[in-house]
């Protein structure tokens, strides 16, 4: 099995101080960090890259085949199953910007929200794109249409919380 990712490098462009607040919140619920590189290396797999959770206890791991599933800490059943998505930005607060792929492969296109239970909540393909949202800290999630921006709530993205269509400032 390959390297286990602790919880201080997990994912490189996380820095120091979410994952600070990550293990804070890992901590918070029962994992030691010592137990959560402990379900990692449980689930038997090469992970490459883990992402960590961000007020949740959902992470998001990538193996070497760079497939991404979801796991909820302390269930190796995952929650979203390795390839279903091409890739997750993590969960904060319930939730995880998913993107599938397109005929070209494209990583970051046709973007999606999944919750707790990897549901789509907001379906890939309804936004033109959704802005990363993984500990950004913000009250609602930025997402674009053919002709207009939109604020979906970030506590339930479904809800549009206001609509602004672009070049006329309404």
């Amino acid at each position: 099995m390959g390297e286990v990712f602790n919880i201080w490098n997990m994912k490189q462009n996380v820095d120091d101080i979410k994952a600070k607040e990550a293990r804070e919140l890992l901590e918070g619920h029962g994992f030691e960090c010592c137990d959560f590189d402990a379900f990692i290396a449980s689930l038997g797999i090469e992970c490459i890259e883990v992402i960590p959770p961000i007020n949740s206890t959902i992470c998001c791991v990538r193996r070497a085949d760079r497939q991404w599933a979801a796991f909820e800490l302390g269930n190796k059943t995952p929650i979203v199953d390795f390839g279903k998505y091409n890739y997750m930005w993590g969960y904060d607060g319930g939730y995880c910007l998913v993107s599938v792929a397109d005929k070209d492969r494209t990583t970051f296109a046709n973007r999606g929200i999944i919750d707790s239970r990897g549901n789509e909540v907001v379906k890939p393909y309804t936004y033109t794109n959704i802005w990363k949202f993984y500990g950004e800290d913000r009250p609602e999630i930025i997402a674009f249409t053919e002709d207009s921006i939109v604020g979906l709530d970030s506590n339930d993205p479904t809800v549009v919380i206001n609509k602004r269509i672009i070049g006329t400032g309404t």
